[in-house]
């Protein structure tokens, strides 16, 4: 299903602004909508598909034009939307009575990463 939202922007002589309605099924500033968002960052993250491979999903077998940096740019506003929620669960994991901890290394081209999970009965941070 496609849905297209038509914005129409107004001038406002109170507050000397141009103004437009809200869309509910965006981000804010963003031509992307959610399920959009919410399905390249599946195939990127979740199922480990990279950048050009979902760029090249979008634009030949859904028909829908992306470009890399379009879809970075939705990734970089999700995360600004979300990091205060993040470092929100940071704190409550540092304050808690038990906090149990993992950590999980891979290599990625001969070097060395690390993975640390810290959880308690409520919350999860990685």
């Amino acid at each position: 299903m496609v849905t297209e939202h038509t914005i129409h922007r107004d001038w406002c002589p109170q507050c000397k602004k141009s103004v437009e309605p809200v869309v509910p099924d965006a981000l804010p500033g963003s031509t992307l909508g959610n399920r959009v968002l919410v399905l390249a960052a599946w195939l990127h993250y979740a199922l480990g598909n990279t950048l050009s491979q979902i760029v090249e999903v979008f634009n030949y077998h859904l028909q829908m034009k992306l470009t890399p940096g379009a879809l970075t740019q939705q990734w970089q506003r999700l995360q600004t939307i979300l990091e205060p929620w993040y470092e929100e669960i940071r704190s409550q994991c540092l304050h808690s009575a038990v906090l149990h901890a993992d950590e999980t290394s891979w290599r990625v081209n001969g070097k060395t990463h690390w993975l640390w999970c810290f959880a308690t009965d409520e919350l999860t941070y990685l």
